[in-house]
């Protein structure tokens, strides 16, 4: 793996009890010859994630002891019928096969064993497979382009929904009507990991609805949340429902090309968030411009990164301390001119902050001997 190999042995006999081959990241890698499975009969890990391979050979189905196949990041198009011959077949990674449209019909249905199928940015989007997938419960990575989609993926009694891309989303009569299909289903909202949601222009607002069957029910599962090219939308609203019982262990939360996106006010209501990236917002002017009653709160925060926030001008209107923080980078932040740092900032856990070096020294500070300690403490790693 992670080298230049561009061709295969047409034979591997040397390699009879050979168990994992792991060949990702051979990004010249264009193909398989049809031979070389057949002296792999104990095969059960095979990786060609991030490779130049377009087909498979019908010899995969002679991998009788395979039970994890990774195609991640490949050109492939189509999966041979043989595939439907590995029984013993547990994980079948196929996220981002951009060219990935069809496959004979069966053949991820009669893979009984299969606990995770990730087809999260695949072009493959047959339902028949879906709705045919019985036997234990499945873990799926799947891109969704319309609501009708996601309400028809929401029934499937068997699926798991592990990782959800939704994308453009056209289809949407109502901003609210989003969240009510993702909570709304028992199995995503106890199964549901990560959801991107990118590329709607449709949505003024984004809309966090409470469709539970109990009103403290949430996306309890779900740890990175990244909202990407949602351009006409200005703000997250909740409607009768808090963000910290909707998103309780929400971890990472990630804002990218939202240019309309005014602030992220409900952010210090997520009691897990660990790490949170704004890029390329173009209207936001503070991240928390009005968090409530309280005079002060607290993040809980282990990394901050802003980049290309051209508005923005404070991190916070408020006083806010960052007890956990350990990282921050701002990149083509220009305006803001004040961080909402204390003397405590340095005597926790902070190990690295990176900027421009040109913005850090016009921060103001209303204590110079926080900013001269920070500059002694951190030395040469401020700046880019």
């Amino acid at each position: 793996m992670h080298n230049n190999v561009r061709y295969l042995p047409k034979q591997a006999s040397a390699y009879p009890k050979l168990s994992m081959l792991m060949l990702q990241k051979n990004y010249h890698l264009e193909g398989i010859p049809r031979t070389l499975f057949q002296c792999m009969a104990v095969l059960t890990s095979l990786d060609l994630s991030h490779t130049q391979i377009t087909e498979l050979p019908s010899e995969i189905g002679m991998l009788s002891e395979l039970q994890q196949l990774n195609l991640t990041f490949t050109p492939i198009k189509s999966l041979p019928v043989e595939l439907g011959c590995l029984v013993k077949l547990k994980y079948l990674l196929l996220r981002t096969t951009y060219k990935l449209e069809t496959m004979p019909k069966g053949t991820i249905s009669n893979l009984s064993l299969l606990r995770l199928l990730d087809l999260q940015g695949s072009q493959y989007a047959d339902w028949y497979e879906h709705e045919s997938l019985k036997g234990c419960k499945k873990s799926v990575g799947i891109s969704i382009k319309t609501a009708a989609a996601l309400q028809r993926l929401s029934s499937l009694p068997h699926v798991y929904t592990w990782h959800l891309q939704l994308q453009e989303m056209e289809d949407l009569a109502f901003s609210d009507q989003l969240f009510k299909s993702i909570a709304g289903s028992r199995n995503i909202r106890q199964s549901l990991e990560l959801l991107s949601i990118s590329s709607s222009s449709r949505m003024d607002e984004l809309s966090v609805v409470h469709c539970g069957e109990a009103h403290e029910e949430g996306l309890e599962c779900l740890k990175y949340l990244k909202l990407k090219d949602l351009q006409p939308s200005r703000e997250v609203t909740w409607k009768g429902v808090k963000p910290e019982i909707m998103l309780p262990s929400l971890r990472e939360l990630v804002i990218y090309n939202c240019n309309k996106l005014r602030n992220v006010t409900w952010v210090p209501q997520l009691p897990c968030l660990y790490i949170m990236d704004r890029s390329r917002c173009n209207d936001m002017e503070a991240l928390i411009s009005d968090a409530g009653a309280s005079i002060s709160f607290s993040l809980s925060l282990s990394r901050l990164r802003l980049d290309s926030l051209h508005k923005l001008n404070c991190i916070s209107r408020q006083p806010v301390t960052f007890p956990y923080l350990e990282s921050i980078e701002v990149i083509n932040c220009r305006q803001p001119k004040k961080l909402p740092f204390g003397a405590e900032i340095y005597q926790n856990k902070l190990k690295e902050i990176r900027g421009w070096k040109g913005w850090w020294d016009m921060i103001e500070w209303e204590e110079v001997s926080i900013k001269d300690s920070l500059s002694s403490y951190f030395k040469d790693r401020i700046g880019e």
